[in-house]
């Protein structure tokens, strides 16, 4: 994955989110995900600076992980959402 940019579409996150929870992500894409402030939607905005906190709000069981499994299925949901905004997009 490139460095996120403004102009990523929930397709894009969507995908960078499920490779990250499904371990088939680049060493570095969830660092560029995480570290790129500058989304100018506000969901994808809204969506990063959950994941920001999220393994505190949901830490993982005994260190494996970056969040326990409540903390997967609100990527997951996310990921969900993210597909039908895009769908709604491309209508």
């Amino acid at each position: 994955m490139k460095n996120p940019d403004p102009t990523m579409t929930y397709q894009e996150v969507a995908d960078t989110l499920e490779a990250f929870i499904e371990g088939r992500s680049g060493q570095w894409d969830w660092d560029n995900y995480m570290s790129a402030t500058f989304f100018t939607d506000p969901y994808l905005k809204e969506i990063q600076a959950r994941m920001v906190h999220l393994s505190e709000e949901f830490p993982a069981d005994k260190g494996k992980g970056f969040c326990n499994a409540e903390g997967v299925q609100v990527i997951r949901d996310y990921i969900k959402e993210l597909r039908r905004r895009e769908a709604k997009v491309n209508l």
